[in-house]
């Protein structure tokens, strides 16, 4: 039994400047209950729609102190966070599982992963935002922050995620505000308490519960919000852009839509294929934005390669992984399995073929568990459900091509593009797959859900809108500011033909200055060519760059 079992959680309210803060007025509540065990009801959190725009002043009003911090000052305050975190590893995995309804080990993992992030962020990615004065030019560029970064959480890795936005964040100077998941608003508040810890100054970060449609889209279309990040639906994406045509100064990342695909070509390790498909498309109950969705396999062992793929679906475990050892918990609401087992429905009723069904389970304790799909899909066939892009859930569509070039077309017919992987013997298969793929992550026999922290992450098409994440986070939160220098004194030898100038030194007739500003008459007007191109003379005047 864990020490946190019988631990009851108190609800703190919203975290604004410094300080978590018991809300006034409410305008309703998020109950946040285990989906693994719907009897486990960790609390009812209120929300208010008025916290927004005291929680956007108080950002607002700390972001310049802590931009002139410094980078260096900054990345310190964020490594007692770090530590904060590292300190309570437990009791974040715990209240992870108990939101999520994933495994503990999972949840460990997922705390473990975030640390790692940080590390990461914080030692690779600061050289990624220090300036630098090119060779030769008297200027060079430096990065400065957005502002005010509104994060808006998701279920599926509610302490991973977020982070992968808030520290990139505020190490480039920016003051950040987290709208967490509606899901996991335990967790959110767990956020705000390790940063409260790590005493940075008031107003640099705060927390506000609520849900997407109350507060989310509030917040992202506060006007004194400088950049969105969301991670989520392309559905809920899509909404957010439209609500923000009015501001398309707004820096606005959005990570959608990832359903990674799998190609299993006839060399392949077919177990070893198998299992990495497996687990990749069920871990988190499929629920993960790289959670393999689609399977393209090539004739020549298609039918082998779907006997063990639907064997190792057979063999998870799944259960409450908060008492059981289990691979698969539960999806993360009555509505999302709803959705996941209509799928099934309109799958089949399509004219495809349904090899493991995935329907509703009935275990103990009571919760939101589902067994894992695996369908046969005839590319020819025209798909009819609605969202058939973005299913979530535990659901493996398999495609048979004739050959690695039918796969590759196969691929880039979807509108997904965030990882795709591969299993082949072949390098010279995988190299001609990064040339040709429309994603923007290819592993190599490795799953979908695995994703370095040391490399960029930017998804394709519908997966992304062209910002780049992972390593590249915290150039992505910062804009280069460039700049040219000139601390010489005017040199009237140096105008540009055309350009005639009064020589400072006739300025002054008769020994007054009555008339400076003007030409005098008796000024000699000095015209020559101007000095070499990058010594004094306008750099944009000419199509020469520097």
């Amino acid at each position: 039994m864990s020490i946190w079992e019988n631990l009851s959680f108190v609800r703190k309210g919203n975290y604004l400047n410094g300080s978590f803060i018991k809300l006034p007025d409410v305008d309703g509540h998020i109950n946040s209950v285990n989906p693994g065990d719907l009897e486990d009801r960790i609390g009812r959190f209120p929300f208010t729609r008025s916290a927004v725009t005291p929680a956007v002043g108080f950002a607002r009003e700390a972001f310049p102190a802590w931009h002139r911090l410094g980078l260096h000052d900054r990345a310190d305050r964020l490594r007692h966070y770090r530590e904060n975190l590292a300190t309570n590893v437990d009791l974040l995995a715990w209240t992870i599982s108990r939101e999520t309804g994933k495994p503990r080990w999972e949840a460990h993992a997922e705390v473990l992963a975030t640390i790692k992030r940080i590390d990461v962020t914080l030692e690779e990615g600061l050289p990624l935002v220090q300036g630098w004065r090119p060779s030769g030019l008297e200027g060079g560029c430096e990065f400065h922050p957005r502002g005010v970064v509104a994060v808006l959480g998701t279920y599926s890795m509610p302490l991973l995620s977020p982070n992968t936005h808030i520290v990139p964040a505020l190490l480039a100077g920016n003051t950040v505000i987290l709208k967490p998941s509606k899901y996991c608003p335990a967790v959110g508040q767990l956020i705000a308490e390790m940063i409260d810890r790590a005493r940075l100054p008031r107003g640099v970060f705060g927390m506000i519960l609520g849900s997407g449609k109350a507060v989310g889209a509030r917040l992202a279309g506060h006007r004194d919000v400088d950049a969105v990040h969301f991670d989520g639906s392309l559905e809920t994406a899509q909404q957010l852009r439209g609500s923000l045509l009015k501001q398309p100064w707004k820096r606005q990342v959005f990570n959608t839509c990832g359903r990674g695909t799998a190609i299993v070509l006839d060399d392949a390790d077919l177990d070893k294929a198998a299992y990495e498909v497996a687990y990749g498309g069920c871990l988190t109950g499929g629920q993960r934005r790289s959670s393999t969705s689609r399977v393209i396999v090539t004739g020549g062992i298609a039918e082998r390669f779907i006997q063990r793929l639907a064997e190792g679906v057979d063999g998870m475990a799944i259960g409450n992984g908060l008492t059981q050892d289990v691979f698969l918990g539960p999806l993360i609401s009555e509505t999302a399995r709803r959705r996941y087992v209509m799928y099934q429905k309109e799958t089949e009723k399509a004219g495809h073929e349904i090899i493991r069904r995935g329907r509703r389970l009935k275990l103990e304790p009571n919760g939101y568990f589902v067994r894992p799909s695996l369908a046969r899909i005839d590319p020819k066939v025209k798909r009819t459900f609605p969202t058939g892009e973005d299913i979530v859930g535990p659901a493996l569509e398999v495609f048979v091509a004739a050959d690695f070039d039918e796969a590759v077309a196969i691929h880039n017919r979807s509108i997904r593009g965030l990882v795709t992987s591969i299993f082949t013997q072949s390098r010279g298969q995988v190299e001609e797959a990064r040339y040709r793929l429309r994603v923007g992550n290819v592993n190599w026999n490795r799953a979908t859900v695995i994703i370095s922290a040391r490399l960029p992450l930017d998804g394709q098409r519908a997966s992304g809108d062209g910002a780049p994440m992972g390593i590249f986070a915290v150039r992505t939160c910062a804009f280069p500011m460039s700049f040219v220098e000139d601390t010489r004194p005017f040199d009237p030898a140096g105008v540009m033909p055309g350009i005639t100038w009064p020589a400072l030194g006739q300025r002054q007739v008769g020994g007054s200055d009555e008339g400076v500003g003007a030409q005098d008459e008796d000024a000699t007007v000095v015209t020559r060519e101007p000095r070499e191109q990058g010594k004094g003379a306008l750099d944009e005047a000419t199509p020469a760059v520097p």
